[in-house]
């Protein structure tokens, strides 16, 4: 039995990949009265199962990447007024997981956790998205000009510095750009800690900047992360911001090479993993 539950739920997951591939949108999808038929097979299933759960979990995924993800609070919204049963805890869920770029993602969780949803997903939020909740106060913004450059909160100073100051510093800097929102970029947070490692007691500092909106969320998970707090910075106004504008940093994570006198060497530098970076820098280190 279990064996023909796999393959009848197999079958619906393979025909959701083609149609990714294929680009079918999400209304097409939903017009199919065979697709309605197992959406509502799994919405009212009342058999608590940890199968039905997994494939569950599957196709909301596939799901979501039909909504237009940007106006998260009113897409979260529209999930919870619409769904019913395990089918709305799931999208819900996944949903909270392309929600992290929202200013309000903190309520968003807080909401999820404050519904009466299963027991086990909501220990699940709380461990993935718990650093979120209240964390969506933001500090006041120093008066500047965004036309000439940008502003970065430190977190041990817990003071501002431009751009132009903080690459004018001594040392060579490699930049790490990232999120806390960003996977790729925490999975990579440690390989550049490594390479601070590699050159502590050169003139070499890596430096944390993060993207991101929520501040309470950015301190938490950089102290959880163990970032060098003097060498950590949150740039402001990241959707007006004239750096991200500047060199185009539309995606991360993404790496700056800097000199010691603040010319910028490389606005792509290497991955933190990748053996060519311990060449350049040496190459800095010893350059006259």
């Amino acid at each position: 039995m279990c064996l023909k539950k796999t393959f009848f739920y197999k079958q619906y997951d393979d025909f959701f990949y083609h149609c990714r591939l294929d680009e079918i949108t999400y209304d097409k999808l939903l017009g199919i009265d065979e697709i309605i038929k197992f959406i509502n097979y799994l919405k009212y299933n009342e058999k608590d199962d940890n199968l039905i759960y997994w494939q569950e979990a599957i196709l909301s995924k596939k799901f979501l990447i039909y909504i237009k993800s940007q106006n998260y609070d009113e897409n979260y919204q529209l999930l919870e007024n619409e769904l019913k049963g395990r089918t709305k805890e799931f999208i819900l869920y996944n949903f909270l997981d392309i929600s992290r770029r929202s200013e309000k993602f903190g309520d968003l969780v807080e909401d999820f956790l404050n519904s009466p949803f299963s027991t086990n997903l909501k220990m699940e939020v709380q461990k993935e998205f718990g650093d979120y909740i209240k964390s969506n106060e933001l500090f006041l913004t120093p008066k500047y000009d965004r036309t000439k450059s940008s502003l970065l909160y430190n977190l041990k100073s817990k003071t501002f510095i431009t751009w132009d100051s903080l690459i004018i510093t001594k040392n060579i800097k490699y930049i790490d750009f990232w999120a806390t929102w960003c996977s790729g970029c925490r999975t990579l947070l440690p390989s550049s800690k490594k390479i601070q490692n590699i050159f502590e007691k050169k003139e070499f500092n890596v430096i944390y900047i993060s993207l991101d909106k929520n501040q309470t969320a950015w301190e938490k998970i950089s102290r959880k992360e163990n970032l060098p707090e003097e060498y950590s910075y949150i740039m402001l106004d990241v959707d007006n911001n004239y750096i991200t504008k500047l060199y185009n940093i539309s995606s991360i994570p993404r790496y700056f090479m800097i000199s010691k006198n603040g010319k910028i060497l490389n606005q792509n530098a290497p991955y933190p993993f990748n053996e060519d970076l311990i060449l350049i820098i040496n190459k800095l280190l010893s350059a006259k």
